[in-house]
């Protein structure tokens, strides 16, 4: 099964952020809601099937991962996530986050000025 980084999640996430941008609604809470957004993409599918006792190794259960390498146990999996999760979800959302929004708010500024022409 493939548990690899999903492209259509990334856009998703980007584009809530560009959206933000353009209406204006701040970068701290978009930041926290693509750090979100990153968190539960990494932390759900471990604790799922960490709770319901269906995990295997690279199973739908497994978090997104760049390597090809698994953990032993379901608590491993869920804990790798929630490492994950924290580390590149915040930096996903800083960095990914931070230029969406200002694209964003450029192309809401040009269409401003084009509107007003």
């Amino acid at each position: 099964m493939d548990v690899d980084l999903s492209a259509g999640w990334i856009a998703v996430a980007l584009r809530v952020a560009v959206v933000a941008g353009w209406l204006g609604t701040g970068i701290g809470p978009t930041i926290g809601s693509l750090w979100l957004i990153g968190f539960w993409w990494f932390v759900f599918p471990p604790f799922i099937g960490y709770l319901s006792g269906e995990w295997v190794i690279a199973s739908r259960y497994s978090h997104p991962r760049m390597m090809d390498f698994g953990y032993t146990s379901a608590r491993a999996e869920l804990l790798g996530g929630l490492e994950y999760g924290v580390k590149w979800g915040f930096l996903f959302a800083v960095i990914g986050g931070t230029l969406a929004y200002l694209s964003g708010t450029v192309i809401n500024q040009l269409a401003t000025r084009l509107g007003a022409r």
